[in-house]
């Protein structure tokens, strides 16, 4: 954990960011009955599940997401959620709304992006050039096979109706946008930058979530593979999933307002992170 032996309090605002997955059957163990009605068990029968994702601030403002899905777009989101809630500055705030909101990455756009390179034309364009770039490489044309596995290898990649084709091209798309805003960068560099202590899944570790936290000034500190208990956002999870199975819900709605009140309620408690801050950090008695 000698990763964490630089950080300052003082200089950066530093915090603990995980995933967890949450379904109103969590506890099968435990059985509530009402009072006086042994007999009687209330469950729903319907399957309400949701994602998470959260970021547990020492020194700033702790964040909760609620994203479609757990993969690098969402997370990329979610990074830009925890700047807005940690940077005073109402210029920079703005322009991460603004990017946040931009019509360019959104699902709609992109699949209106994919279809069109899907028509004959660009097909046609693509045989061209390929049968040039072989020509040049290797003195001669490819043959009709190797056109056709090519083609068929390319139409896979920009297949719109393939879900994970769509996200990893807004991810590219809202990694574009922040890289063309050099005043936002540049803006970014002068404010105090985030520490983010989090596991090493693929989201995390991708190119894409790698360069894009760069952009944003944010640091990502990798804990040890296979170590969630080095990890101080995994009680909370446990603490809301406990809470869940105290309640009867119908509806994800309900859901995320049982989900969000209990964490916020226990989020700010020293005592989840206490320790671990003077034992993995320099700090031995910030608190």
């Amino acid at each position: 954990m000698d990763t964490f032996n630089d950080i300052d309090l003082n200089e950066c605002i530093f915090g603990y960011q995980d995933e967890s997955h949450c379904n109103i059957n969590e506890n099968k163990m435990r059985i509530y009955y009402p009072l006086e009605r042994r007999n009687i068990r209330y469950k729903s029968r319907k399957r309400i599940t949701t994602s998470i994702m959260g970021y547990q601030s020492v020194n700033g403002q702790s964040i909760l997401y609620f994203p479609k899905r757990s993969v690098t777009y969402y997370f990329m989101n979610f990074l830009l959620r925890v700047l807005i809630a940690n940077i005073d500055n109402p210029n920079i705030v703005s322009r991460l709304i603004d990017i946040i909101n931009d019509d360019y990455h959104s699902e709609e756009s992109t699949i209106s992006y994919l279809k069109e390179r899907n028509s004959e034309e660009q097909m046609n364009q693509f045989k061209n050039n390929y049968i040039e770039y072989m020509r040049y490489t290797n003195g001669k044309e490819p043959t009709p096979k190797q056109i056709e596995r090519k083609i068929k290898s390319y139409k896979k990649k920009i297949n719109p109706k393939d879900k994970n084709v769509v996200l990893k091209l807004r991810a590219l798309r809202l990694l574009i946008l922040v890289k063309n805003d050099e005043e936002l960068m540049q803006a970014l560099i002068n404010e105090k930058p985030i520490v983010m202590a989090l596991d090493n899944c693929r989201m995390h570790t991708s190119t894409f979530t790698l360069s894009f936290a760069e952009c944003l000034n944010i640091d990502l500190r990798f804990l040890p593979k296979y170590s969630p208990q080095f990890n101080p956002i995994e009680q909370i999870w446990r603490s809301i999933k406990r809470e869940i199975s105290y309640n009867v819900i119908e509806n994800k709605k309900e859901l995320h307002k049982i989900i969000c009140k209990h964490y916020m309620d226990i989020i700010h408690k020293k005592s989840y992170y206490e320790n671990w801050i003077q034992k993995y950090t320099k700090h031995k008695s910030f608190f």
